[in-house]
C-alpha cells in the first residue's frame, strides 16, 4: 500500500495532538489554585496580607496600562546584543575610571522615562548620543525581529551634533553593536541597556503580573503575563550567546560563551 505525503502529515498531526492532549498542562503547578484561594482568604483576614495585595497591584500597574502590542514589542530578539559591561577596561568614556568605585555594573538607567540610555553615576554623562529607538524601529523584519542591516542608517547620528559636516556627528553613536569614543575605544552602551534595563524589566514585569494575579485572581494580570511569555517563546529559539561571545560581548558564562538570553 502506498501512503501519500499528505496522509503521513495527517497521521503525524493526529499523533502529536494525542500526545499534546495527554501531557497538556491543565492547571498551574508552582502556585496552585488552592494556594491562590488561601492567599485571597488571608487578604480578607489579615492586614499584612491586604498590604501585600496592595503592593502587588502597585508593582503590576505600569504593565497592565500597556497595550498587548506595547508589551509584545518590549521583547528584543537575538541579533540585538546583550552585554554585562560597556567597556570594563576603559570605564566611562568621559571620566574613565571615575566610575570604578560604583561597582562592576555601575551604569544607571531609567527604563520608563529614558529608554535606551545609560548614565554614568560619577559624571552624569549619558550614552549613546543618538536616538537608538528611532533606528531600532526601522530594523524590524516582518516577524518583529531586530535585523541591523535593515535599519535606516541616516538616523545614526549624534543628536547634539546633527550637522553631517560636524566632526562630532558620529561620536558616541551606537547601532546596537557599540559606540566609539574620541580615542577609538568601543563601548557597548545599547547592549548594556538591553541586558540590564530591557531584559531585567521584562523579568520584573512577569514577576509583578504573576504576583498580582496570585493575590487578586484578576485574569487581566494573567493575560498580560501571557502576552509577554508568548513573545519570549517567539524569540527564544534564535537566542544563543555564543555568536555574541565571539564578537566580544560579555556575560556570566565563565568563559566558554554558553547560554541563551544570558550566559550560563
Amino acid at each position: 500500500m502506498t501512503i501519500k505525503f499528505g496522509e503521513i502529515l495527517e497521521i503525524t498531526l493526529l499523533l502529536l495532538t494525542a500526545v499534546s492532549n495527554a501531557d497538556a498542562k491543565k492547571c498551574s503547578r508552582l502556585v496552585t489554585a488552592e494556594m491562590r484561594t488561601n492567599a485571597l482568604e488571608n487578604v480578607n483576614k489579615y492586614s499584612w496580607a491586604e498590604q501585600e495585595q496592595k503592593n502587588a497591584i502597585l508593582y503590576a500597574e505600569p504593565w497592565v496600562k500597556l497595550s498587548d502590542d506595547e508589551l509584545w514589542n518590549f521583547i528584543t530578539s537575538q541579533e540585538l546584543p546583550r552585554d554585562i559591561h560597556t567597556n570594563k577596561t576603559v570605564g566611562c568614556p568621559n571620566c574613565e575610571d571615575g566610575i570604578a568605585p560604583y561597582g562592576n555594573y555601575p551604569w544607571k538607567y531609567d527604563f520608563w522615562n529614558e529608554p535606551w540610555k545609560i548614565k554614568c553615576p560619577n559624571c552624569d554623562e549619558m550614552y549613546p548620543r543618538n536616538d537608538f529607538y528611532a533606528f531600532y524601529k526601522t530594523t524590524l523584519d516582518e516577524h518583529g525581529m531586530f535585523r541591523r542591516e535593515l535599519g535606516d542608517r541616516s538616523l545614526l547620528f549624534n543628536a547634539e551634533h546633527p550637522d553631517p559636516k560636524d566632526p562630532l556627528h558620529k561620536l558616541y553613536v551606537d547601532d546596537g553593536y557599540g559606540m566609539v569614543d574620541e580615542n577609538g575605544n568601543k563601548h557597548h552602551a545599547v547592549a548594556y541597556y538591553n541586558q540590564w534595563a530591557q531584559w531585567r524589566a521584562i523579568y520584573n514585569g512577569l514577576s509583578s503580573l504573576g504576583g498580582a494575579y496570585t493575590l487578586t485572581g484578576d485574569k487581566l494580570y494573567a493575560h498580560k503575563a501571557a502576552v509577554i511569555l508568548d513573545r519570549i517563546a517567539d524569540v527564544y529559539p534564535e537566542m544563543d550567546f555564543m555568536p555574541l561571545h565571539k564578537m566580544g560581548f560579555e556575560h556570566s558564562h565563565g568563559g566558554p560563551g554558553r547560554g541563551r538570553i544570558e550566559g550560563c
